[in-house]
């Protein structure tokens, strides 16, 4: 039996296991696989799976439901959080931006900011640094 014997539900529910890197691997083999590209839920899966398995955020504003955005805006957010995994297991990950944020007393953070980045690092009481890796 080949894969493209299987009917399109079984290999997209075969294809949600797998990482994104390898869904688009194997997509590139024939035009059957390609069409599950298609589909949001293989893309919802596959950011599942940076969130579950990886145990990583997701690159978009915080609280966002990913269930009811469209397939680019999908599609976008995986490629991303996958480069952004790629980065963050390289042996020597790249920081993007970094920049300090001055707080007072009346300010308080509790490990996120407004543009949706995290506080990773607290040097003295009134400073906080974000990085976007």
């Amino acid at each position: 039996m080949s894969l493209t014997d299987f009917p399109l539900d079984v290999l997209l529910e075969l294809t949600k296991e797998f990482d994104l890197p390898d869904a688009l691997n194997l997509a590139a083999t024939c035009t059957l696989c390609a069409t599950v590209l298609l589909s949001p839920y293989l893309w919802i899966a596959s950011l599942r799976r940076i969130e579950q398995v990886h145990n990583r955020p997701l690159p978009c504003a915080f609280g966002t439901d990913i269930v009811g955005l469209p397939l680019d805006a999908l599609r976008k957010i995986a490629v991303h959080a996958y480069k952004l995994l790629k980065n963050w297991h390289s042996d020597a990950p790249r920081v993007a931006s970094f920049r300090t944020i001055e707080l007072d007393d009346s300010e308080l953070y509790d490990g996120e900011v407004g543009d949706g980045g995290k506080i990773w690092h607290i040097i003295p009481i009134y400073s906080q640094h974000l990085w976007h890796i």
